[in-house]
Parts: C-alpha cells; structure tokens; sequence
C-alpha cells in the first residue's frame, strides 16, 4: 500500500509542524556580528599585503606543479 500526502505550507509552518527550532534570530544575530566584524576589518584591509600572501602560497603550489610537470616529461622520454 502506498499513500501520498501533498501539505502545501510555508517554510516556518513546515519547521513547527516537524518540531524544528525557529533559527531566524540566530541567523540575524550571527550576521550582525559579521557584518560588524567586516567594518570594523576594513580600516586594516591592505590590497599589497593580500596580494604578498597570496603570491607567497602560490610559489608553494607553482613548484609542486613543475615537479609534477618534469615526471610527465621525464616519463615520456624515458619510453621513447
């Protein structure tokens, strides 16, 4: 036997209706904070400093790929 049941409600009358807790005010409080974190983040934000820490990770990940790149080539030379 198989029965369907179609409940046409909305996202606040699903959660009380399966028992879950309303999150909203933790959802706003959480991005008050953020948002507050943000501002007051931005006085410190530095565009030459983000780009030396990206460049100083990326040299790490540039190398792994060249070894990487050199054993394919040594591989397909050894073969010939």
């Amino acid at each position: 036997m198989k029965i369907t049941a179609n409940i046409d409600c909305t996202a606040a009358e699903a959660r009380e209706l399966l028992g879950l807790p309303a999150v909203k005010t933790v959802q706003d409080e959480w991005m008050r904070k953020v948002a507050e974190q943000m501002n007051e983040n931005v006085q410190n934000f530095s565009a030459e400093e983000l780009q030396k820490k990206w460049i100083s990770g990326a040299s790490g990940g540039a190398d792994w790929m060249n070894a990487i790149l050199s054993g394919f080539a040594q591989g397909t030379t050894a073969r010939k």
